[in-house]
């Protein structure tokens, strides 16, 4: 669905996806990560405060797959877990939006907690 043809609306993206993946320690204090992910993407077309969206679009759920690599760093926090920072690189199309052919970029931090 072209973003233009919103007329100036929002398209919403829910995202969620499961990495799998290996870690080569660099250190005691730091392993890389890398591996691949999987994933389903669900878009909606939604009206932006009192502007309607054009009749011929369609407002129900759009759901794709989604694929693509994964890296990065984890750092050992001693007693209290790791501290992860991972890229997502997609190689999957998400969305075609405007003739732009969009895949996935993301930068995620995650922390886990020891009990």
């Amino acid at each position: 669905m072209p973003y233009s043809r919103l007329g100036g609306n929002l398209l919403k993206q829910y995202h969620g996806s499961a990495p799998i993946y290996g870690s080569l320690p660099l250190s005691p204090l730091v392993d890389f990560e890398a591996g691949a992910y999987l994933g389903m993407v669900a878009n909606r077309a939604e009206a932006l405060g009192e502007r309607p969206l054009p009749a011929d679009i369609d407002t129900r759920y759009d759901l794709g797959f989604d694929s693509g690599l994964v890296s990065g760093l984890s750092f050992n926090l001693e007693k209290f877990g790791r501290l992860r920072l991972r890229y997502n690189y997609g190689l999957s199309e998400i969305l075609n939006a405007d003739d732009r052919i969009i895949k996935t970029r993301r930068l995620d931090l995650g922390v886990n907690f020891k009990f």
